[in-house]
């Protein structure tokens, strides 16, 4: 017998019984492994720590414009169409559809700024006529014919977060008044565009109610050159861009010579296209004359309002004259009072409106803006020089008549 020959057999053998085993032991292994996949992740999932979060849908604050509501050389710009001289236009995914804008345009809109070595200063546009105003404000479109009650809040940016909260939680109906003291100005005004609200920026000019107090470094003064005061307002009105207008307090410091100088300073104005607020409530007829003379936009506060009860005397004077505006400080107490004087307005079926269709009313509603100035109108007769003369009772009467 060849004893070599049966070893090698006996080693074979094994070998492949032990092959067997080993493969037979991992098939085992695998198919164990994959029936009780589901039921490890499920025991591992189990003793994972869970916390169920509940997440809340908030719907975006917009304004929805329809596009009549634009000025006609805005309606290809609103409907996706590049207007002549523009590089690009805003993109509307349908034309059938309505046009939903997220707070408002964009500034600056190309066109309307006018580089100048104290900054860039709005202009109209050349190739249309478009005016920053038209360009800037809050679209309305004078459907309604309830009263109209406007309110532009003051001091606007000087406080970051109080400006924050109220651009958030007020109507975007709301206007603000930007403080050129702000710490960022072009950031609040813009932020506040966003939101749906127009801006307007404030104009400090000389009055009596200053006498005691310190009007800041960029004043407008009745004893200042019109040189002088010319660089005092274009510094102004450089420093942000987006503005539907500027707003001011003038009382009778501005008079004779001074009255003069104020009709080409605030007319210089008028001719870059912007509106203007009178935020004294008893302020002399200088103001809205220059306007009629340029056929500006233009508006005298009816009501400086600090509470509720003045609130509502706004809303009398609007039900008395079809449309009013007035003005409140930005305070903590004064934003809880808006919002829920706000939210009764409909109730009382009054439209709460921008501040630019206050100045855009007149015109809209009644067909022209004012009578003819009195100065213009008055005859050349001879009067009697112990008598009141027609100019001075045009004066008063203009002074308790003029309105917007």
């Amino acid at each position: 017998m060849d004893i070599n020959g049966v070893k090698s057999k006996i080693d074979m053998t094994a070998f492949l019984q032990g092959t067997v085993a080993v493969a037979l032991i991992w098939a085992g292994i695998i198919v164990y492994a994959f029936t009780q996949t589901g039921a490890v992740k499920e025991e591992m999932q189990s003793r994972m720590p869970v916390r169920t979060v509940l997440i809340e849908a908030v719907k975006p604050a917009v304004s929805v414009a329809r596009v009549e509501a634009y000025p006609p050389a805005d309606i290809p710009q609103a409907l996706g169409v590049a207007a002549p001289g523009m590089s690009e236009a805003v993109p509307s995914p349908d034309i059938n559809m309505p046009v939903i804008l997220e707070g408002l345009r964009s500034s600056p809109i190309e066109g309307l700024l006018e580089n100048t070595p104290q900054g860039p200063l709005p202009q109209k546009r050349e190739y249309d006529g478009m005016t920053p105003f038209n360009a800037y404000k809050r679209p309305y479109d004078f459907a309604d014919d309830t009263p109209l009650v406007a309110l532009l809040v003051k001091d606007f940016g000087l406080s970051q977060n109080l400006s924050r909260e109220a651009m958030s939680k007020l109507p975007p109906e709301i206007s603000f008044l930007v403080s050129p003291y702000s710490d960022d100005i072009q950031g609040v005004s813009t932020a506040a565009r966003n939101h749906g609200h127009e801006t307007w920026l404030e104009t400090p000019m000389e009055n009596r109610g200053l006498e005691n107090a310190d009007p800041g470094p960029t004043i407008i003064m009745s004893r200042s050159s019109l040189k002088d005061n010319e660089g005092v307002l274009r510094k102004l009105m450089a420093l942000f861009h987006g503005y539907a207008g500027i707003a001011g307090f003038v009382d009778n410091s501005f008079n004779n010579f001074a009255a003069t100088m104020m009709d080409a300073l605030i007319g210089s104005a008028f001719e870059r296209g912007i509106g203007y607020i009178d935020l004294n409530p008893e302020a002399p007829p200088l103001m809205p004359r220059l306007a009629f003379n340029y056929g500006a936009p233009y508006a005298r506060v009816d009501q400086q309002a600090d509470d509720l009860a003045a609130l509502e005397a706004l809303e009398k004077k609007a039900a008395e004259n079809r449309f009013a505006l007035g003005t409140i400080q930005l305070t903590p107490y004064n934003l809880k009072t808006i919002v829920s004087w706000a939210q009764s307005l409909s109730e009382k079926n009054i439209t709460l409106v921008p501040a630019s269709a206050i100045a855009d009313a007149p015109t809209r509603l009644m067909g022209s803006m004012a009578a003819p100035p009195p100065e213009e109108s008055a005859a050349t007769e001879e009067t009697d020089p112990a008598a009141p003369s027609n100019e001075d009772e045009a004066e008063e009467g203009t002074a308790e008549e003029a309105h917007h």
